[in-house]
């Protein structure tokens, strides 16, 4: 059975890439019209992520709802196209590093590294430690983000030395729900190793 695409959530989509549409579709003048209004309306640039009713579209734009929706759904098509879709392109990247310890946290915004550090490397941040109260961390998550031409790339740090041991019982006891899911997050480090019985 085809999976039924919703055209809302495809709108939502295309308004985290508005830039990469507008450079796909420059030289299509069937969607301008569209695209304009996806563009421009100040709304759709709140970060409260306002979400227009087709009719409001239609009222904005002229383009009857129908039309609307295939062309939101065409769109979207030709920029996923195997052969011929939209090379993206994310010229702007932000690295931010996440750093806590005894419930403190810090966050810092980093330019033009040489190397991005990956997880269970150990990273001495001398500069932080008035504030956490240690400079000795390790990584243990990365998330990217893609969203207009950036390419946000959140590392997260924890206080110590990485054990790959620990790294792995850890994973092991979310996989197997050995303790309830907040517990995960909401305890700090010791006392999950106490509960998953690692002295």
């Amino acid at each position: 059975m085809k999976e039924r695409v919703s055209i809302k959530r495809i709108l939502i989509d295309l308004m985290s890439i508005k830039e990469q549409v507008k450079l796909f579709f420059k030289e299509d003048d069937k969607y301008q019209v569209l695209i304009k209004y996806i563009l421009e309306d100040e709304r759709l640039n709140n970060e409260d992520l306002y979400l227009p009713t087709f009719k409001e579209i239609e009222k904005q734009t002229g383009i009857k709802v129908y039309h609307i929706r295939r062309q939101l759904k065409e769109i979207y098509d030709k920029m996923f196209d195997f052969e011929n879709g939209h090379v993206f392109s994310f010229p702007k990247t932000e690295i931010w590093f996440n750093a806590g310890n005894n419930g403190k946290h810090v966050a810092f915004k980093c330019m033009h590294l040489n190397h991005i550090p990956r997880i269970g490397e150990n990273m001495d941040l001398p500069f932080i430690k008035a504030k956490l109260g240690s400079d000795y961390f390790y990584v243990y998550d990365i998330r990217h983000w893609f969203n207009g031409e950036t390419h946000t790339i959140d590392i997260y740090l924890k206080r110590g030395f990485f054990n790959s041991y620990w790294y792995h019982r850890l994973h092991e006891a979310k996989e197997k729900r050995e303790l309830p899911f907040n517990d995960f997050y909401d305890l700090p480090e010791y006392e999950l190793k106490e509960r998953l019985g690692i002295k």
